[in-house]
């Protein structure tokens, strides 16, 4: 029964393509090292904020030296992997309408995993990150022609 499930889930996300966001956390990384070490995706697009002068590549490129990505880092999967540098505060995204354009038309799958999990930020700050960031994202995503599932699932801490 399990070789089945594998199965339908494999063909589910072959030749998908597929947006994700917050790759950079440990929700994330998990989620990404298993789609390039276990699914066939044609193109996997990564929202990834700016950080410490670092690019969205650069911020790739040392994700994926991590211990976890050994066994992946150079399947063929993983050079489908294209970083976008994204501001989650506006509206837009941060992102140019040609790419913008390019996710509605394209992307079937959609996976949110990015929220602050500081446990002491002013609500307001907090609300932005784990609210209207979202918020900002799903206005993208619910513009996306082809679009079969989006998950979203959220770290926020709440004490």
């Amino acid at each position: 029964m399990a070789n089945i499930f594998q199965q339908g889930v494999r063909q589910f996300y072959k030749d998908s393509v597929i947006l994700m966001n917050g790759v950079t956390g440990f929700l994330g990384q998990t989620l990404l090292e298993k789609t390039i070490r276990s699914l066939e995706p044609r193109k996997v697009y990564l929202l990834i904020r700016g950080k410490k002068n670092q690019s969205a590549d650069q911020r790739l490129e040392k994700l994926m030296q991590g211990v976890i990505f050994e066994k992946s880092r150079n399947l063929p999967v993983a050079k489908t992997l294209q970083p976008l540098h994204v501001d989650m505060t506006r509206e837009d995204l941060g992102l140019e309408l040609g790419i913008r354009q390019e996710l509605m038309e394209n992307v079937n799958v959609v996976f949110n995993m990015a929220a602050a999990v500081t446990a002491n930020l002013p609500l307001k700050d907090a609300l932005q990150y784990n609210v209207e960031n979202n918020l900002n994202l799903f206005g993208l995503v619910d513009k996306m022609a082809n679009l079969k599932s989006a998950v979203h699932t959220s770290t926020m801490y709440a004490d």
